[in-house]
């Protein structure tokens, strides 16, 4: 195998972590209490690895994942009209809201936090997860706890509606 792996340069040291990761993976999939689903342990370490890096814009998506962003953001999406920014680890506020979408009808403004989705801590999502939740089926129904500067947590139902994201706006003068 470190024949192999040499191939592909890499070094002794990386063949050796190559390695105790198979003898771990083989060691979970003979002794875990339960059946393990092979994909789901890839699935976890590569995720673990790159989360490991300790940066707050790079995350692992597996497959089913990406497909799910991927056909949230082509062109349209049911959505409520907001843009979020993450700066800050475990925190969500909201960058801007669209002209004459749900989320302005419903009264959430530029500045504000959102604390949860449905009742789930947004500390609990990794970025691109928030933003999965708070998009949906057009029609369907999004409860936002927001925190808004001087006042009180409130939270916010909102419809979610067809949003058409466009890339570039700007006005005739």
């Amino acid at each position: 195998m470190a024949g192999f792996m040499a191939i592909f340069g890499f070094d002794l040291k990386q063949v050796a972590g190559v390695a105790r990761l198979i003898g771990v993976m083989q060691f979970v999939e003979r002794k875990y209490v339960n059946d393990v689903d092979t994909d789901t342990i890839i699935n976890g370490d590569i995720s673990g690895m790159v989360g490991s890096l300790g940066h707050p814009h790079s995350l692992y998506m597996d497959v089913e994942k990406y497909e799910k962003l991927k056909s949230q953001t082509e062109g349209s999406f049911g959505g409520i009209g907001i843009v979020m920014s993450f700066q800050e680890k475990d925190k969500v506020m909201v960058s801007s809201v669209l002209e004459e979408s749900p989320a302005q009808s419903a009264g959430i403004l530029a500045g504000d936090q959102i604390m949860a989705v449905d009742g789930v801590s947004v500390t609990d999502y990794q970025p691109e997860e928030t933003a999965a939740h708070i998009r949906g089926k057009e029609g369907t129904e999004v409860v936002l706890t927001i925190h808004r500067e001087g006042a009180e947590d409130k939270d916010y139902s909102i419809t979610r509606s067809n949003i058409l994201f466009k890339t570039a706006a700007g006005e005739m003068i």
